[in-house]
């Protein structure tokens, strides 16, 4: 886990997206790994697949069906496909999956909601999510150079 990330943070990404498909070790952040290293599509199919297993055999690739779902979202808004962001956004909403500070925060990055963003950030911060982590999550990419995130890093 400790060399895919030192990939990604290189910008190693053909070798991280290798490392990826060629590891069993890195099974539980395989979608992660991937929206690091920029398989938009790749993010899509595997984290579309992991969802389609039933919840009772599902050998999850983040451990989680919604940072899956979340995972896959970003790949879509990536790709320019919104409306697929956010029906799976919504997915989340409706089933509850919102509850937990981080995941509403990833929704709010990814709706373009400062507001509720950064109030979610704010209750996760040192509980589940961590100042460094906010640097490499891509679900806050698009808020890298922003001054208010800026200083919760």
């Amino acid at each position: 886990q400790r060399y895919a990330e030192a990939l990604a943070d290189a910008g190693k990404y053909e070798e991280l997206a290798k490392l990826v498909h060629d590891s069993p070790l890195l099974f539980l952040n395989r979608t992660y790994l991937l929206l690091r290293a920029g398989q938009n599509q790749e993010v899509i199919d595997l984290a579309t697949e992991t969802l389609a297993e039933p919840a009772t055999t599902r050998r999850s690739s983040s451990g989680s069906s919604a940072i899956e779902r979340i995972n896959r979202a970003i790949a879509l808004k990536r790709l320019g496909r919104i409306d697929e962001m956010n029906a799976d956004l919504d997915f989340l909403k409706q089933n509850g999956d919102t509850a937990e500070a981080s995941i509403r925060a990833g929704v709010a990055a990814l709706k373009g909601d400062r507001q509720e963003m950064f109030a979610a950030l704010k209750e996760s911060l040192h509980k589940t999510i961590f100042p460094a982590q906010l640097r490499t999550f891509p679900v806050f990419e698009d808020y890298k150079d922003d001054p208010e995130f800026l200083k919760l890093v």
